[in-house]
């Protein structure tokens, strides 16, 4: 395994397939963290992850370079801290698909979010739904 002197952590990572592709190509660098116990039994047992209360993540700050967050803003109604703690445990990007719902209206209230929480757009992929974003 190899960390490619990087590190990733996926929050609500549901079955950890992120996280476990990842693995698959030698990386280790790479952390899962779900709510429900239910996806976890999916999980293979080698890969690195942790049931947590989110949307607070209990790492510290800066802890990883790279947070990815796929769904899980469909998962909350407590975006403020989940956005929040994501800023927080980031060392510089975020990548998330916030919403299976693509509609222009739920993308607009979403990017006047990003701006009110002083996270910055750096690019959007329209065929998979999801932004980058950085500190």
């Amino acid at each position: 395994m190899h960390n490619y002197g990087a590190s990733i952590l996926d929050v609500y990572c549901q079955e950890g397939i992120l996280v476990s592709r990842l693995h698959d190509a030698d990386f280790e660098g790479a952390f899962g963290l779900e709510t429900e116990e239910g996806y976890v039994r999916f999980w293979e047992h080698d890969n690195p992850f942790a049931i947590a209360g989110l949307p607070t993540i209990p790492f510290g700050d800066d802890t990883y370079d790279i947070v990815s967050c796929f769904g899980g803003f469909d998962r909350t109604d407590d975006w403020d801290t989940l956005t929040t703690e994501m800023k927080r445990v980031t060392k510089s990007k975020i990548f998330i698909r916030p919403f299976h719902d693509r509609s222009l209206q739920r993308r607009g209230e979403m990017l006047r979010f990003f701006m009110d929480h002083r996270l910055f757009l750096d690019g959007y992929n329209p065929v998979h739904g999801f932004y980058t974003l950085r500190k």
